[in-house]
């Protein structure tokens, strides 16, 4: 990857300084409403590896460091940096440094591909790390060796209940997965037997959802407390025209409507219509 690298060396300091904010109020600003999506995936990221004290993690792609300081500050036991970009890797020392928590953190200058771990991770984190690599199976391959975790995700198909509802495929796909979180159930796929022999799906985070199931909202310890998150789910749609789309949706968590009798007092109700005289006929 001596291309990408060159890339990272010549931009290494710009793209730092999103995180640090070491630029102008206008730069700053630009930032957060251009790359807003930078700071969102950082957010996501530490929200979703949860409590990470006493835990191992390795980040691939590490760049300068910003999530590796994180997770090491949040009590991480040992976090590994992996990145084939010297200057890039450069800051991420001098980032550990200045936060005080470079015993807990290591660097490796490599692609990951050619790199031999000597040990395994409770967390593995390669985000933003495939918008460089041209063939990403073998890498990824390769990262899936370092952490145990397997089959937590389900997924499934529609089509082999309903058929093919060609340009109507992508909303059922969203029906169904709009029910099942209403219902908070998995609904199976059926038609499956027997399952594609070149999928080895007992090596990747997936799992085809085969039964129907409930759906228990995942549950993470988060700052030594016990958090449950909502549900989420993804739906991929691939026109036969070579349109593609991908949604991602969660669940509404709110409260629910109190129920309480409100007596026999005058309520405010809010009513609306596009013109004056219906407003007042509707009242």
């Amino acid at each position: 990857m001596p291309q990408v690298a060159r890339f990272w060396n010549q931009i290494a300091q710009d793209f730092d300084a999103i995180y640090s904010g070491n630029k102008g109020p206008l730069g700053r600003a630009l930032d957060h409403w251009l790359r807003k999506d930078i700071y969102q995936r950082f957010d996501w990221v530490m929200d979703r590896c949860g409590d990470v004290r006493g835990k191992s993690i390795c980040d691939i792609g590490c760049g300068s460091g910003r999530f590796v300081v994180e997770l090491a500050r949040r009590g991480a036991a040992h976090v590994t940096g992996v990145d084939v970009a010297p200057e890039m890797l450069k800051l991420a020392r001098n980032l550990a440094a200045q936060q005080s928590v470079e015993a807990h953190c290591d660097w490796v200058h490599a692609d990951v591909i050619d790199w031999r771990p000597t040990q395994t991770y409770d967390i593995t984190i390669a985000i933003g790390f495939w918008d460089y690599i041209a063939e990403p199976p073998g890498r990824l391959q390769k990262i899936r060796k370092f952490t145990t975790d397997r089959q937590f995700c389900a997924i499934g198909s529609v089509k082999s209940n309903i058929g093919h509802a060609e340009a109507a495929s992508g909303m059922s796909q969203l029906i169904k997965v709009i029910l099942q979180m209403r219902h908070r159930q998995l609904a199976p796929t059926i038609k499956a037997e027997p399952l594609n022999p070149n999928i080895d799906f007992a090596q990747t985070p997936f799992r085809l959802q085969r039964e129907l199931e409930e759906w228990p909202r995942p549950v993470l310890a988060l700052d030594g407390a016990a958090r449950a998150y909502p549900r989420r789910a993804t739906v991929s749609s691939f026109g036969a025209g070579g349109s593609n789309a991908h949604l991602i949706l969660e669940e509404f968590a709110g409260q629910p409507a109190p129920t309480d009798n409100v007596g026999s007092e005058p309520q405010l109700i809010l009513l609306s219509a596009r013109t004056g005289p219906q407003l007042a006929e509707v009242g």
